[in-house]
């Protein structure tokens, strides 16, 4: 994955997941982060919205959530034309013999 990082030409960020990305709130909150590193104004508006939410998150709030995230994502210029989730685990297992 690195390597094709390295050779396109566009912005890329990175958000590595792991098997103690169990809880949905600091997930969220680092995805959002991770494209923040090419987009400085994504995500503003969910980081806001998350600050509101008490410590469990109900399903409604989850649903709400995920449906802000792949609106603002529609909505980044240039569109986000590729988007990878490559849970680490499973990546090793496919590379490493």
């Amino acid at each position: 994955m690195s390597t094709f990082v390295q050779t396109v030409k566009m912005d890329v960020c990175w958000y590595s997941v792991s098997a103690y990305d169990t809880d949905f709130i600091p997930f969220l909150i680092k995805f959002i982060h991770a494209i923040r590193s090419v987009n400085e104004q994504f995500g503003e508006r969910i980081l806001n919205e998350l600050e509101s939410i008490e410590s469990h998150v109900q399903e409604q709030e989850v649903w709400s959530l995920m449906a802000m995230v792949v609106n603002e994502l529609e909505g980044v210029d240039p569109f986000i034309h590729h988007l990878f989730l490559v849970h680490t685990e499973m990546w090793d297992r496919q590379i490493m013999p």
